[in-house]
């Protein structure tokens, strides 16, 4: 693998854990992860916001099926 690519999945890998942890940082005190996945633009402010929490919660349901 060329060291472009290695560079290129470390930079995506830091997006998505930035991401993450700010949608984990908009659930409500008390709600499950099920829960904040069943709603994840609780919090948003915005389009970009409501865009970003379906993302994330889309990758973290497809790493719950497997």
């Amino acid at each position: 693998m060329s060291k472009t690519l290695q560079r290129t999945f470390k930079l995506r890998a830091a997006i998505e854990a930035a991401a993450r942890h700010w949608w984990e940082q908009q659930r409500p005190v008390g709600w499950t992860i099920e829960q904040h996945l069943e709603h994840p633009r609780v919090n948003t402010t915005s389009p970009s916001e409501s865009a970003l929490a379906i993302a994330v919660a889309r990758v973290i349901r497809v790493e719950h099926e497997t």
